[in-house]
């Protein structure tokens, strides 16, 4: 297993596809099951509560102490392709983190956690995270005169 990892800072929307600006399921975003890979070709059920550790645990050792509050579901969709991209995601309670990942949409109604994560870190307010397509976003630190930026990093897990 190869994992790449990408620092890069916020960039310009890509054109023809739908930002996910809307959360979906926002009260809810479980509703639906999410499964995680423990095994090849093996998924399980990770509750709300597991996932959050799990991404915390992420974070301290990558050296962020930091706790993160409720998730949200955002849908976007790709209007050339018609391709529907769903995300998971997360802000810390102090507000410098936003983390999240995508989700591949099952016929049994659950969502798979898929190989890309993304993070937007750097500033309490603005550096929101969000996906147009199969790409992730973050907006600029506000105000705009800040001194903070804000700073994207993507993860891709690549099966060799």
């Amino acid at each position: 297993m190869l994992i790449i990892v990408l620092i890069m800072h916020s960039c310009s929307s890509i054109q023809d596809v739908g930002e996910a600006s809307k959360a979906i399921y926002s009260d809810k975003p479980f509703k639906n099951p999410i499964m995680r890979q423990s095994e090849p070709n093996v998924w399980s059920s990770i509750s709300e509560d597991e996932l959050r550790s799990a991404w915390e645990e992420e974070q301290r050792q990558l050296g962020n102490n930091v706790q993160f509050g409720e998730f949200t579901l955002l849908k976007s969709t790709d209007t050339l392709t018609n391709i529907t991209y769903y995300f998971i995601k997360t802000r810390s309670t102090d507000g410098t983190l936003e983390v999240g990942q995508f989700l591949d949409p099952q016929q049994d109604g659950t969502f798979r956690l898929a190989d890309k994560k993304c993070s937007c870190k750097g500033c309490p307010d603005g550096c929101n995270l969000t996906t147009f397509g199969g790409n992730c976003r973050c907006s600029d630190c506000f105000p705009s005169t800040s001194s903070s930026k804000c700073e994207k990093t993507e993860e891709a897990v690549v099966s060799e």
